[in-house]
């Protein structure tokens, strides 16, 4: 693995916060203005849910699924 600069680590580790804040509130507004393009959701495991997503259009459905589960 590469190292990564404390500072942003800390970085993606707040925003990450911020994301699983608004994706608690169901705010999905906030986290597709903070997603990257090539942005990359993995989800470990043997359910429906696992996978990779890559991209904007994919994590948005890994998350709207996500969202189906616990509701």
């Amino acid at each position: 693995m590469t190292p990564v600069d404390p500072w942003v680590q800390e970085e993606r580790e707040a925003q990450f916060a911020r994301n699983m804040d608004a994706f608690i509130r169901r705010d999905f507004s906030v986290i597709d203005e903070t997603m990257r393009p090539d942005v990359t959701l993995e989800l470990p495991g043997s359910s429906w849910l696992a996978g990779t997503y890559r991209g904007l259009e994919a994590v948005s459905r890994g998350v709207i699924a996500l969202r189906q589960v616990f509701n």
